[in-house]
């Protein structure tokens, strides 16, 4: 593993091997076995960077992929991850003017923070009256390492553990004549928070960039409807007017 890994912690490794398919079997003295399809792997008790460096190492071959990738998709298993990318035409690959990333970091606090509110109830403009529950997820957020390739962000928002089923209740694929009702877990308001934010940036894109013309009065409805406020706007015009940024483009990568 290169010494610049940062390596996941052992819950993220046992919330990453739970929510993939992988079965464990009875912890024994040193750790945990997992196993998949034939494959095994061992999950120490104990955290020891070499002991996980040779788990990531043993997972990634057999998930068939490279390691910093597994890596990352550990370390980030509890997270909804929003990647936020500044392109320019001489392309920025590992270094930005300041003040283009001061904006872009404060425009990105203000984006969330912004769907944050409109997550609970839509609404075209938002003055000071932002949502105390919206507020305390952006409070637990995080920002990660910048990732190499233009200059992108990733915006970290925690999601909870999804409470485990009833085992007493009926599965999908009970057998019986009559059809069987099923609740489902309901959607964290954190993810509703990411969800927001995605379907905003989607419908300016699509109502307003495309177009490449103002929105009539029945797009700005749809807009509102999507959870897009004046604040949101407002903050993406502001990193769209910074000269080193010719283009701005967002990823979410979610959280099982």
């Amino acid at each position: 593993m290169p010494d610049t890994v940062v390596l996941p912690t052992l819950a993220d490794l046992h919330s990453y091997l739970k929510t993939h398919g992988w079965s464990s079997d009875p912890p024994g003295p040193g750790g945990t076995l997992w196993t998949k399809d034939g494959s095994r792997v061992g999950v120490p008790h104990e955290p020891d960077d070499v002991l996980v460096g040779s788990v990531l190492t043993r997972l990634a071959r057999a998930e068939r992929r490279d390691v910093n990738a597994t890596t990352i998709a550990v370390r980030h298993v509890r997270f909804d991850v929003t990647h936020l990318r500044a392109v320019n035409d001489y392309r920025i690959i590992d270094k930005i003017p300041l003040e283009t990333a001061t904006k872009l970091i404060s425009s990105a606090r203000t984006m969330l923070r912004a769907t944050a509110t409109t997550a609970r109830w839509e609404r075209a403009q938002i003055g000071g009256s932002y949502s105390r529950i919206g507020d305390e997820v952006v409070r637990e957020s995080f920002m990660g390492h910048t990732e190499r390739g233009s200059f992108i962000i990733p915006v970290l928002v925690p999601i909870p553990e999804p409470e485990q089923p009833d085992p007493r209740q009926p599965s999908l694929y009970d057998e019986q004549e009559e059809p069987v009702l099923h609740n489902a877990a309901p959607e964290p308001f954190e993810r509703r928070v990411v969800r927001t934010f995605a379907q905003s940036m989607q419908a300016v894109h699509d109502l307003v960039v495309e177009p490449g013309r103002p929105p009539n009065a029945d797009h700005l409805h749809e807009l509102v409807y999507r959870g897009v406020s004046r604040e949101f706007c407002a903050a993406l015009a502001n990193v769209l007017d910074e000269n080193a940024i010719g283009e701005f483009e967002t990823t979410v990568s979610w959280s099982p």
